[in-house]
């Protein structure tokens, strides 16, 4: 079952044999902007320990897009602010503030000459850090700075320009992308068309997820994931002379998809015993972070470690020397500061999976494990235990032996003595 907010979301059944793994889908609608949390739970007689998994996540109340063109802003994009959910900024090159990209779910770098070597830093923390980045290069794009960038978050580089007029071919509905959007495509669908579009090309090794190809099998949008983040890369710019594909519906669908697509800038959950941190706008020299339980019986409400790092503040979720000695139990927890209204972060914690692995070794590869040591393996043990272990621990015990034969023998010189003739 699957709880939200303190609702019960959805409900599944499945069986599993031993030693197998399923993915099972649970499929809920949130309702509520800002912080939500929640946990899933099995029921799974005998064992009834560790069945929680707590998460939390960020819904904003609309998704923030930045795009970055090269002069004016582009209608085509501009466009898809008819879109109610999202919220669609443009700004020339020379206007962008590289510190608050962080605001933006998605930015798209709209036909650039270059990729400044500021801005290329920029997006790659900007994607480390859960963002998404829509590249469609320009026409006479200077390939070197846009490679320069690309491979700074894992992305296949751009090739030389090809001049050959041919349609879209192939969508990947199996995508994430798209999955949601198509069952499968009608047989007489119209697809776009290229007239100039540039290679991508693709590595030996690539993880790339080809999105959209041409005809001839050429990759025309292709996804690569990068850290918390992903990078898009289309080869064909967005002007009239290389493609009318900004006018059909497909480019709002996958505009609007990889800008409400990708992993959230925030984890969904941590986990108990391991070091995590993380970076805060510092607060008023009054001010402090608190952790507080959304347990109310718990009554935990601490002060985390803090250190400040340049305008940040960086809040250490592991208490001095590595203990969680304020974060005891899986749950989840309040991050905020005193004063004000909601909340900063609320965060999710678990206790380590792997204690909650029941495997176990048979006699034989834990008799091999322990080779060398002064271990014994008891196998079928029917008789009492302790008495075993503590046979085992003591030795054998004679005494009763020995004075057994002590009496034996003290009665034979006795009888020798009575009866024995004397000379």
């Amino acid at each position: 079952a699957l709880w939200l907010n303190g609702d019960r979301k959805a409900l599944g059944d499945f069986s599993i044999e031993p030693g197998q793994s399923i993915i099972d889908t649970l499929n809920f609608t949130v309702t509520q902007a800002g912080w939500n949390g929640g946990y899933v739970e099995i029921t799974d007689y005998p064992i009834t320990f560790d069945d929680r998994f707590f998460f939390s996540f960020y819904t904003p109340e609309n998704i923030e897009v930045l795009v970055i063109n090269r002069q004016l802003p582009n209608p085509w994009l501009a466009g898809l602010s008819g879109q109610n959910f999202l919220k669609v900024q443009q700004i020339g090159i020379n206007q962008v503030n590289y510190g608050t990209l962080s605001n933006y779910r998605m930015v798209v770098l709209d036909q650039l000459d270059a990729v400044p070597s500021g801005l290329a830093d920029a997006l790659r923390l900007f994607v480390e850090e859960g963002g998404n980045v829509l590249v469609f290069p320009g026409r006479n794009a200077d390939l070197n700075s846009y490679n320069t960038f690309l491979r700074m978050v894992g992305a296949d580089a751009l090739g030389a320009p090809v001049e050959k007029t041919q349609t879209f071919a192939n969508i990947n509905i199996n995508s994430g992308i798209f999955a949601d959007v198509f069952d499968k495509l009608p047989e007489n669908i119209l697809l776009p068309t290229v007239y100039r579009y540039f290679t991508i090309d693709r590595a030996v090794r690539s993880t790339g997820e080809v999105l959209i190809s041409l005809r001839d099998g050429a990759p025309l949008l292709v996804h690569h994931r990068f850290a918390r983040g992903s990078a898009y890369t289309s080869a064909v710019p967005l002007d009239a002379t290389s493609t009318d594909f900004p006018r059909h519906s497909l480019f709002v669908i996958s505009v609007v998809q990889i800008a409400i697509s990708g992993s959230s800038q925030f984890p969904l959950a941590y986990t108990l015993g391991s070091d995590h941190s993380i970076s805060l706008p510092a607060p008023g020299t009054d001010l402090t972070y608190r952790i507080r339980s959304t347990d109310e019986e718990a009554g935990m409400d601490v002060i985390p470690p803090q250190q400040p790092l340049g305008s940040n503040l960086i809040v250490s979720l592991t208490a001095q020397g590595g203990s969680y000695d304020f974060l005891r139990d899986a749950g989840l927890y309040e991050l905020y500061l005193p004063g004000n209204d909601g909340i900063e972060r609320l965060l999710a914690f678990n206790f380590d999976r792997r204690e909650s692995d029941i495997r176990m070794l048979d006699s034989e590869a834990l008799a091999e494990a322990l080779s060398g040591s002064n271990v014994q393996v008891l196998e079928k043990v029917e008789a009492n235990l302790a008495s075993i272990v503590g046979k085992l621990s003591r030795g054998t015990a004679l005494w009763k032996l020995c004075l057994i034969l002590a009496l034996l023998f003290l009665g034979a010189e006795v009888l020798l003595l009575r009866f024995w003739p004397r000379g």
